[in-house]
Order: C-alpha cells, then sequence, then structure tokens
C-alpha cells in the first residue's frame, strides 16, 4: 500500500504539474484502475489453479518494473505513465489479494478475522504514511526542477520496494525452514 497509494499521489500531480493536463488525468489513470477491476474477477480462480504465492512474486516484479520505468522515463511522455499505471494497478491488486489470501491460509481460524483485519490496518497506515512522506519529499525539493523531484521521490518509493522485497524473501524463507515435511506431518496425523 505505501507504494500503491505513494504512486496514486505522484501520478496525478506529476501530470498536472510536469505535463499541464488538469482533465484528461482521470482518462490517463482511468484504464488501469478499470482493467485492474475486471481482472478482479478471475483472481481467486486464478489462485486456486496456480496458488497465490506465484502470483504475489509477479506482482511484486511487475511493481518494480513500472515504477523504474516511472523514475527514468516520466518526463518523455503522458503515455508513460498511462501505460505503467495499465500494468501497476492490477499487479497492485493482485499483490494485495494474495498477501490477502495468504493471511487466511496461514492463520488459524480463530485468528483470521483479526489477523486480515490488523493487515489492513498497517497496509491503511502505510498508504496515508507514504502520501505525507512524499510529500514532504517534494515540499523539500524546492531548488531541483519538478522532474528531478519527482524522479528523487520515485527513487524513495523504490527503495521502500526494495526493503520489501528483502523483507518477504526473508519471510518467505525462515517459513521454508520451519514447515514441517510431509513425513513429519504424515507420522503426527497418526498418532493423532
Amino acid at each position: 500500500m505505501v507504494l500503491n497509494i505513494g504512486n496514486l499521489f505522484l501520478m496525478p500531480l506529476g501530470l498536472a504539474s510536469i505535463w499541464q493536463i488538469s482533465l484528461a488525468i482521470v482518462l490517463t489513470i482511468g484504464p488501469g484502475a478499470v482493467l485492474s477491476a475486471f481482472l478482479k474477477l478471475f483472481i481467486g480462480r486464478w489462485f486456486d489453479q496456480f496458488g497465490s504465492v506465484r502470483f504475489l512474486i509477479l506482482g511484486h516484479g511487475i511493481i518494480a518494473l513500472v515504477l523504474i520505468a516511472f523514475w527514468a522515463d516520466l518526463v518523455t511522455s503522458p503515455t508513460v505513465i498511462l501505460f505503467g499505471y495499465l500494468f501497476f494497478s492490477p499487479a497492485t491488486s493482485v499483490t494485495l489479494a494474495s498477501l490477502n489470501y495468504e493471511t487466511s491460509r496461514i492463520l488459524p481460524t480463530k485468528l483470521i478475522g483479526s489477523g486480515v483485519g490488523f493487515m489492513q490496518l498497517i497496509q491503511f497506515f502505510g498508504g496515508s504514511f507514504s502520501v505525507a512522506v512524499c510529500g514532504i519529499l517534494l515540499e523539500f525539493q524546492k531548488k531541483n526542477s519538478l522532474v528531478r523531484a519527482y524522479e528523487n521521490v520515485y527513487g524513495a518509493l523504490i527503495a521502500v520496494y526494495i526493503f520489501s522485497l528483502i523483507s518477504l524473501i526473508r519471510y518467505m524463507l525462515s517459513v521454508r525452514r520451519s514447515e514441517p515435511s510431509r513425513g513429519n506431518i504424515t507420522e503426527k496425523a497418526r498418532c493423532r
């Protein structure tokens, strides 16, 4: 959510301040949101068929590529934002859905409601914190050109992404190490 809401904050500001686009902001960002809403109809079936972790990894990869494209190529054309958000929005939706799916799968039944609620709280806190930090970072760069200021803020979002990716990888490795092998599970089931 830090990346999603931070990007949603920066895109309209960038379109308005760098490209002097006002009314067309909706037309630039809207198609990505519509595509994301359409793909949500299929996400649950895909998770059941292919597993949610694959989509979590795929979503993170797409988010990274789009953030790098925004960081490196924001001044080329507003179509960079249009095409970037066509991929960014669905990738974010798939990533958040797979996180919710994995949370409900991993937690004991009694803790699913509070666990998913706590995760949502953290996500929304991260999103609001992201907007505040992105705004402050833009404000502190008044001496820089607008383009340079946006590049720096997108660079900060990429740094947050790298940190979250490292955390995700460390978590996945720790879960894999702590999971009992199939033989141990079968043995425990026989004892019961």
